[in-house]
């Protein structure tokens, strides 16, 4: 009897064996499917992200380069007001001059013409 009870018990620990066996196949099927599920969403995020960064690298570079024709825009702007109002100053100026230099001209005449009455 004693090899019967022991057929059993090495039965018996061959199904548990077995049953561990299915289980630990099971549980690395699951594994395998989170990992491959993870890795994937892993991989979705990534090329999100590299998209999202490629995109706000584009549309920062697009700015920066508005930005430097908008400055450059001013700039030549103010430029040219500045030349346009040197100008104009310098105009005035003459103009201005040639009116001292008329009154100047005119007073002496006067000055002349009163003296020889």
């Amino acid at each position: 009897m004693h090899r019967t009870e022991r057929d059993q018990e090495v039965s018996a620990l061959d199904r548990t064996l077995t049953k561990l066996r299915a289980e630990l196949h099971e549980l690395m099927q699951d594994n395998k499917r989170n990992w491959e599920s993870v890795s994937s969403q892993m991989e979705l995020q990534i090329a999100n992200s590299e998209k999202g960064h490629t995109t706000s690298s584009q549309l920062l570079s697009e700015k920066k380069l508005s930005l430097k024709t908008n400055i450059e825009t001013e700039r030549q702007s103010g430029r040219d007001a500045e030349a346009t109002l040197r100008k104009k100053k310098e105009r005035i100026e003459a103009d201005l001059t040639s009116q001292v230099l008329f009154v100047l001209w005119f007073a002496i005449l006067c000055f002349d013409v009163g003296n020889q009455i």
